[in-house]
């Protein structure tokens, strides 16, 4: 068998896993309500998280009782956030350019939500999430998590750490290749000091997400692309996050994979209670990703709101230039 085969053929194996591990690990919809969970940071693999954790939990739900009648802060609020970058001359006298990578953007992501981020290269959707995160310091505005703000030069954000999770876009070049999977994604639990049985958890998240058992002690060239995201998936989840942010996370994967790993971020976020937070550049699996999308150019946001009203009566040109590009294929007749 070819490498391409045995790529293909451990990517149906892995398709097969996440169907019996979606069964085993998915908690009953709460009859009558049909909402979605509320976040607790509790999962099936994260054991009992630090002490410093669960204090700040609890103080928030105290307050939360305290004030049930006076409305939460948004999970995420950014408020006229502006970065800017300096480019180096490229000639010999040139003075050095401004990049504006953020212009006054600001919006909210209440709890709950799933929200894609749409635009083209260079429209400033990776520097928007990276403010989100706490990854760089904005050049302007403020940046707010839970209605605390923050500040990504303090040093001290391992409390939003702890409640956010990433995806990286490229699922080959976002694992040391020296550190076995289990290694890799132990990394939160370590960097947030969460107690418990490590080796445990990474298994539970790993069979969450459709790996076989064995996965935890293999290096990341044992597995295919599709295989690697899944991992990257419960990296990001292995520590219990409210807020899980997908960088382009099934852009380099092809078309069957991509819709497996799409249904597997909608039954994690219908499972625990995750905010959803996801660039593209595909409008194409928009609608099956989020209720609410925010297009982004040249900086700015110039357009938000529900998706489906998005996308069938855009309002700002540039977003009716997006939905027109869309790939639309006839119907097709087979023949034979």
């Amino acid at each position: 068998m070819n490498p391409h085969d045995a790529g293909a053929q451990r990517e149906q194996d892995a398709g097969a896993g996440a169907g019996a591990g979606a069964g085993a690990q998915r908690s009953e919809p709460q009859p009558g309500t049909g909402q979605t969970p509320r976040w607790t940071g509790a999962t099936p693999w994260t054991g009992e998280i630090n002490a410093a954790a669960v204090a700040e939990r609890a103080a928030r739900a105290a307050h939360d009782a305290a004030h049930a009648d006076s409305p939460r802060p948004p999970l995420v609020e950014l408020e006229n956030v502006s970065k800017e970058f300096r480019t180096p001359p490229r000639k010999l006298f040139e003075r050095s350019q401004t990049v504006h990578a953020l212009d006054r953007a600001s919006l909210t992501v209440e709890r709950g939500e799933s929200i894609a981020i749409v635009g083209e290269s260079g429209s400033g959707k990776t520097t928007l999430i990276r403010q989100m995160l706490g990854l760089s310091t904005p050049s302007s505005g403020t940046v707010r998590f839970d209605g605390r703000e923050v500040h990504a030069k303090s040093g001290d954000l391992g409390w939003l750490r702890r409640r956010t999770g990433l995806v990286f876009q490229d699922p080959y070049s976002s694992f040391n290749p020296r550190r076995t999977i289990g290694q890799s994604v132990a990394e939160p639990l370590e960097g947030g000091q969460i107690a418990g049985d490590h080796r445990a958890m990474v298994r539970a998240v790993l069979e969450r997400v459709g790996l076989p058992p064995d996965a935890a002690s293999r290096y990341p060239d044992a597995f295919s692309g599709g295989q690697r995201q899944r991992i990257a998936v419960a990296r990001a989840i292995v520590h219990g996050p409210e807020l899980l942010v997908g960088d382009e996370p099934v852009s380099a994967l092809d078309v069957l994979v991509r819709a497996r790993v799409l249904s597997l971020l909608s039954e994690l976020r219908d499972e625990f209670g995750l905010t959803l937070v996801t660039i593209t550049h595909d409008l194409g699996i928009v609608p099956q990703l989020a209720e609410r999308t925010i297009v982004m150019q040249g900086g700015q946001i110039v357009e938000d709101g529900p998706t489906q009203e998005l996308l069938t009566e855009p309002s700002h040109p540039y977003t009716q230039q997006l939905v027109a590009s869309r790939l639309t294929l006839p119907p097709t007749t087979w023949r034979g």
